[in-house]
């Protein structure tokens, strides 16, 4: 990809970004508990399923699943029951429709409403790419539903006051850190 690609490409990202801190503004949603949607490059997507080990028998909660990328790769790749909860009802109209396309509905499935109300008991692997408040808010409810040995990954932001089994920089020109927890 040239130079030109990418810089136009952190341009599109940038506008997506104040559109959606707009729309914050605009919905009243507390900023703790926002994130705006921006989504995950896809070999990052991959990095984040490879680092958790995500595989048949893991039920994965993407919370913030934004278009659903992560929810469909692993379903369709990786063989995981997965979950995505996303408040934006565009984003998830349009992940219903990829996951509808690819014809994995008996494997993942996308929740409009909510992260912090949804139960994520049976989760084996968590996914995160939200800004660090939000994470900080996050934590009890990760703390108090999901079971001992439950993965957790997070792009770029970390867990405040949890311990990273596995720090892993990833990319060449747009660094990104995923971040790998186990309950």
């Amino acid at each position: 990809m040239s130079i030109f690609s990418r810089l136009k490409e952190a341009f599109v990202v940038q506008q997506q970004w104040e559109e959606d801190i707009e729309r914050i503004r605009r919905a009243r949603i507390e900023p703790r508990f926002a994130s705006p949607y921006v989504p995950t490059p896809m070999p990052i997507v991959r990095e984040m399923l490879n680092l958790a080990e995500v595989g048949k028998g893991d039920v994965l909660y993407d919370l913030g699943c934004g278009d659903g990328r992560l929810v469909l790769t692993a379903a369709l790749e990786y063989g995981a029951e997965c979950v995505g909860i996303e408040i934006r009802d565009d984003l998830v109209e349009k992940a219903i429709a990829d996951i509808k396309m690819a014809g994995v509905q008996d494997r993942a499935k996308i929740i409009l409403g909510d992260m912090f109300e949804q139960n994520l008991k049976n989760a084996t692997v968590v996914t995160l790419y939200l800004l660090n408040a939000v994470n900080t808010h996050l934590r009890p409810k990760l703390e108090a539903e999901l079971r001992k040995g439950t993965r957790v990954v997070c792009h770029d932001y970390e867990i405040e006051g949890w311990k990273p089994l596995v720090v892993k920089r990833v990319g060449r020109i747009l660094r990104h850190t995923l971040y790998l927890y186990r309950m």
